[in-house]
Protein backbone atom coordinates (compact mmCIF):
# COMPACT_ATOMS: atom_id res chain seq x y z
CA UNK A 1 0.00 0.00 0.00
CA UNK A 2 1.64 3.33 -1.27
CA UNK A 3 1.70 6.70 1.13
CA UNK A 4 0.63 9.55 -0.43
CA UNK A 5 2.83 12.31 0.63
CA UNK A 6 1.31 15.78 1.20
CA UNK A 7 1.74 18.13 -1.24
CA UNK A 8 3.88 21.53 -0.49
CA UNK A 9 2.48 24.27 -1.56
CA UNK A 10 0.52 27.80 -0.52
CA UNK A 11 -2.29 28.71 1.46
CA UNK A 12 -4.97 31.06 0.42
CA UNK A 13 -4.10 33.42 3.68
CA UNK A 14 -0.37 32.98 2.61
CA UNK A 15 -1.50 34.28 -1.36
CA UNK A 16 -3.17 37.13 0.03
CA UNK A 17 -0.56 38.12 2.42
CA UNK A 18 1.62 38.41 -0.92
CA UNK A 19 -0.20 39.74 -2.71
CA UNK A 20 -0.91 42.72 -0.05
CA UNK A 21 2.78 43.11 0.00
CA UNK A 22 3.39 42.86 -3.64
CA UNK A 23 0.84 45.83 -3.97
CA UNK A 24 2.38 47.97 -1.10
CA UNK A 25 5.80 47.63 -3.25
CA UNK A 26 4.26 49.12 -6.01
CA UNK A 27 2.93 51.92 -4.55
CA UNK A 28 6.13 52.74 -3.09
CA UNK A 29 7.72 52.56 -6.01
CA UNK A 30 4.78 54.16 -8.04
CA UNK A 31 4.57 56.84 -5.55
CA UNK A 32 8.57 57.73 -5.53
CA UNK A 33 8.54 58.37 -9.47
CA UNK A 34 5.43 60.72 -9.49
CA UNK A 35 7.72 62.73 -7.18
CA UNK A 36 10.53 62.29 -8.92
CA UNK A 37 8.31 63.18 -12.04
CA UNK A 38 6.67 66.44 -9.87
CA UNK A 39 10.22 67.37 -8.92
CA UNK A 40 11.40 67.29 -12.23
CA UNK A 41 8.64 69.47 -13.31
CA UNK A 42 8.64 72.25 -10.95
CA UNK A 43 12.58 72.52 -11.60
CA UNK A 44 11.69 72.90 -15.49
CA UNK A 45 8.61 75.52 -14.20
CA UNK A 46 11.45 77.62 -11.67
CA UNK A 47 14.37 77.63 -14.65
CA UNK A 48 11.66 78.73 -16.92
CA UNK A 49 9.95 81.58 -14.90
CA UNK A 50 13.13 82.78 -14.13
CA UNK A 51 14.57 82.76 -17.63
CA UNK A 52 11.21 85.34 -18.24
CA UNK A 53 12.10 87.51 -15.54
CA UNK A 54 15.68 87.87 -16.97
CA UNK A 55 14.61 88.77 -20.09
CA UNK A 56 11.26 91.14 -19.02
CA UNK A 57 13.71 92.92 -16.41
CA UNK A 58 16.78 93.13 -19.21
CA UNK A 59 14.03 94.12 -21.62
CA UNK A 60 12.67 97.15 -19.67
CA UNK A 61 15.73 98.29 -17.77
CA UNK A 62 16.78 98.64 -21.84
CA UNK A 63 13.95 100.30 -23.34
CA UNK A 64 13.32 102.44 -20.70
CA UNK A 65 16.78 103.99 -20.24
CA UNK A 66 16.95 104.79 -23.75
CA UNK A 67 13.28 106.33 -23.85
CA UNK A 68 13.12 109.26 -26.68
CA UNK A 69 11.47 112.17 -25.68
CA UNK A 70 10.80 115.77 -27.42
CA UNK A 71 12.21 118.65 -25.39
CA UNK A 72 8.67 120.95 -26.62
CA UNK A 73 6.79 117.91 -25.63
CA UNK A 74 4.75 118.65 -28.89
CA UNK A 75 5.08 116.08 -31.01
CA UNK A 76 2.38 113.19 -30.42
CA UNK A 77 4.71 110.12 -31.88
CA UNK A 78 7.08 110.74 -28.54
CA UNK A 79 4.31 110.93 -25.72
CA UNK A 80 4.91 108.75 -22.55
CA UNK A 81 1.49 107.97 -21.44
CA UNK A 82 1.13 105.10 -18.85
CA UNK A 83 -3.03 104.53 -17.41
CA UNK A 84 -3.81 103.04 -14.39
CA UNK A 85 -6.27 100.31 -15.24
CA UNK A 86 -6.96 96.98 -13.15
CA UNK A 87 -7.87 93.31 -14.28
CA UNK A 88 -9.69 89.90 -12.99
CA UNK A 89 -6.57 89.67 -11.12
CA UNK A 90 -5.09 93.03 -9.89
CA UNK A 91 -3.64 95.78 -11.43
CA UNK A 92 -3.02 95.69 -15.58
CA UNK A 93 -2.04 98.98 -16.81
CA UNK A 94 -0.69 100.03 -19.67
CA UNK A 95 1.96 101.84 -20.75
CA UNK A 96 3.48 103.19 -23.96
CA UNK A 97 6.15 105.45 -25.08
CA UNK A 98 8.71 105.71 -27.81
CA UNK A 99 12.62 104.81 -27.54
CA UNK A 100 15.85 105.78 -29.28
CA UNK A 101 16.32 101.72 -29.88
CA UNK A 102 15.96 100.67 -33.38
CA UNK A 103 13.70 97.46 -34.40
CA UNK A 104 14.59 94.57 -33.67
CA UNK A 105 16.48 92.14 -36.29
CA UNK A 106 16.61 93.11 -39.75
CA UNK A 107 13.67 94.96 -39.65
CA UNK A 108 15.98 97.62 -38.19
CA UNK A 109 15.98 101.23 -40.38
CA UNK A 110 18.52 104.09 -39.89
CA UNK A 111 17.14 107.06 -37.84
CA UNK A 112 13.75 104.76 -37.54
CA UNK A 113 12.86 105.04 -33.61
CA UNK A 114 10.84 102.21 -31.83
CA UNK A 115 7.62 103.03 -30.08
CA UNK A 116 6.86 100.20 -27.06
CA UNK A 117 3.11 100.03 -25.72
CA UNK A 118 2.29 97.45 -22.77
CA UNK A 119 -0.89 96.03 -22.21
CA UNK A 120 -2.78 93.20 -20.28
CA UNK A 121 -5.08 90.73 -22.72
CA UNK A 122 -7.21 87.97 -22.09
CA UNK A 123 -6.02 85.12 -23.74
CA UNK A 124 -8.72 82.96 -25.65
CA UNK A 125 -6.44 81.24 -28.02
CA UNK A 126 -4.50 79.06 -25.61
CA UNK A 127 -1.06 78.07 -26.20
CA UNK A 128 -0.99 78.68 -29.78
CA UNK A 129 -1.25 82.35 -29.19
CA UNK A 130 1.44 82.54 -26.64
CA UNK A 131 5.06 83.18 -28.26
CA UNK A 132 8.77 83.14 -28.39
CA UNK A 133 9.92 83.26 -24.66
CA UNK A 134 6.27 82.73 -23.00
CA UNK A 135 6.31 79.15 -25.08
CA UNK A 136 5.97 75.98 -22.83
CA UNK A 137 6.83 78.58 -19.76
CA UNK A 138 4.05 76.75 -17.74
CA UNK A 139 4.81 72.83 -18.99
CA UNK A 140 1.70 71.07 -19.73
CA UNK A 141 -0.54 73.47 -17.21
CA UNK A 142 -0.39 76.17 -19.93
CA UNK A 143 -3.83 77.51 -19.69
CA UNK A 144 -3.10 81.00 -17.74
CA UNK A 145 -5.82 83.11 -18.69
CA UNK A 146 -4.12 86.51 -19.06
CA UNK A 147 -0.54 87.58 -20.67
CA UNK A 148 1.27 90.74 -21.03
CA UNK A 149 1.64 92.09 -24.84
CA UNK A 150 4.83 93.83 -25.50
CA UNK A 151 3.86 95.37 -28.85
CA UNK A 152 6.34 96.93 -30.75
CA UNK A 153 6.32 98.73 -34.01
CA UNK A 154 8.16 101.80 -35.70
CA UNK A 155 7.65 105.45 -35.53
CA UNK A 156 7.47 107.46 -38.71
CA UNK A 157 6.58 110.76 -38.29
CA UNK A 158 4.56 112.52 -40.17
CA UNK A 159 4.33 116.62 -40.69
CA UNK A 160 1.14 117.29 -39.92
CA UNK A 161 0.06 115.06 -37.87
CA UNK A 162 3.53 114.33 -36.33
CA UNK A 163 2.73 110.12 -36.76
CA UNK A 164 2.48 108.21 -39.44
CA UNK A 165 -1.19 106.99 -40.02
CA UNK A 166 0.03 104.57 -42.39
CA UNK A 167 0.51 101.44 -39.89
CA UNK A 168 -1.08 98.54 -41.78
CA UNK A 169 2.75 98.53 -43.74
CA UNK A 170 4.54 98.95 -41.13
CA UNK A 171 6.47 95.40 -39.67
CA UNK A 172 5.17 95.01 -35.85
CA UNK A 173 6.94 92.76 -33.11
CA UNK A 174 4.84 91.24 -30.48
CA UNK A 175 5.59 89.15 -27.54
CA UNK A 176 3.45 87.80 -25.07
CA UNK A 177 3.96 86.53 -22.07
CA UNK A 178 1.38 84.70 -19.70
CA UNK A 179 1.14 87.32 -17.02
CA UNK A 180 -1.32 88.03 -13.70
CA UNK A 181 -0.81 91.67 -13.27
CA UNK A 182 0.89 94.43 -13.81
CA UNK A 183 0.94 97.84 -11.75
CA UNK A 184 3.58 100.43 -12.57
CA UNK A 185 4.11 103.90 -10.54
CA UNK A 186 5.71 107.05 -11.61
CA UNK A 187 8.15 109.30 -9.65
CA UNK A 188 6.77 112.52 -9.97
CA UNK A 189 9.93 115.25 -9.17
CA UNK A 190 7.14 117.99 -8.71
CA UNK A 191 5.19 116.21 -6.24
CA UNK A 192 8.28 114.29 -4.77
CA UNK A 193 5.87 111.11 -4.57
CA UNK A 194 4.73 108.11 -6.70
CA UNK A 195 1.82 108.66 -8.68
CA UNK A 196 -0.10 105.55 -10.52
CA UNK A 197 -0.55 107.54 -14.05
CA UNK A 198 1.54 109.63 -16.51
CA UNK A 199 1.05 111.87 -19.67
CA UNK A 200 4.03 113.96 -20.74
CA UNK A 201 2.12 116.09 -22.87
CA UNK A 202 -0.29 117.33 -20.13
CA UNK A 203 2.63 117.33 -17.73
CA UNK A 204 5.21 119.17 -20.15
CA UNK A 205 7.58 116.88 -17.82
CA UNK A 206 8.92 112.56 -17.84
CA UNK A 207 9.03 111.08 -14.44
CA UNK A 208 12.36 110.76 -12.84
CA UNK A 209 11.49 106.74 -12.13
CA UNK A 210 9.57 104.00 -13.14
CA UNK A 211 8.60 101.15 -11.14
CA UNK A 212 7.36 98.15 -12.32
CA UNK A 213 5.53 95.24 -10.56
CA UNK A 214 4.68 92.02 -12.27
CA UNK A 215 3.13 89.01 -11.23
CA UNK A 216 3.40 85.98 -12.63
CA UNK A 217 0.62 83.08 -13.04
CA UNK A 218 1.63 79.59 -10.79
CA UNK A 219 1.61 76.27 -12.18
CA UNK A 220 -1.69 76.02 -12.30
CA UNK A 221 -2.50 79.02 -14.71
CA UNK A 222 -4.03 80.92 -11.01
Amino acid sequence: MKVRKDIIGFTLLELLIAFAIMSIIVLIVYMGLDAVSKSTDLARLTAEKARVQRYLMDYFMKTLGSVYIDPSFRESGYRFVGTNESGPYGPADTLRFCTSLPMPGPYALPGVRRVVSLWLEENQGGKEDISRFAVDIYGLSNNAPYYLVINESPLVLDEESGISADLNNLYVNEVRVPLASLDIWYFDPVKMDWVEEWDSQSLQLMPWAVHILARFFNEYGE
